[in-house]
């Protein structure tokens, strides 16, 4: 691991709001919206995809994964609890974060088409960057 992507993966604020934006790759945060059997994903014309993003200036992880949900999906959540948080490959830091939903209405972007899918189908589908969901599930549900 890097220095750079270790200030980001532990410096949290000052990581995050500073050396993110100085240097690439930046932060990105997701949310893991569970209701009932159900996940909500954003589906797109070849995969399926958490709600999130990249970081902004002034953001933390957490502001980050409500504002990217927000944004991708017109829901409002709440985070619960840090799943995982990673160093990708190429150095940058992300977090998945288990929230639940607090308000809003589903409704579209230029990221895809929000949509809540049963479990089960959600394993079997095709994911952005060929992510394990099934490895997340297990995360967020011990």
């Amino acid at each position: 691991m890097s220095i750079v992507s270790w200030i980001l993966s532990t410096g949290e604020r000052m990581g995050s709001k500073f050396i993110s934006k100085v240097f690439w790759p930046p932060c990105s945060s997701m949310t893991l919206v569970l209701e009932e059997d159900r996940l909500l994903v954003v589906r797109t014309e070849g995969y399926l995809m958490l709600p999130g993003g990249i970081m902004e200036e002034g953001e933390d992880f957490k502001d980050c994964a409500v504002r990217e949900t927000r944004e991708e999906t017109g829901l409002q959540v709440e985070i619960i609890e840090e799943v995982e948080s990673d160093v990708k490959d190429f150095g940058g830091v992300e977090k998945i974060f288990l929230a639940e939903k607090t308000g809003g209405e589903l409704q579209g972007s230029w990221e895809g088409e929000p949509e809540y899918v049963k479990i089960d189908e959600a394993l079997e589908e095709k994911w952005r960057w060929d992510r394990d969901i099934g490895k997340i599930l297990d995360k967020a549900n011990p």
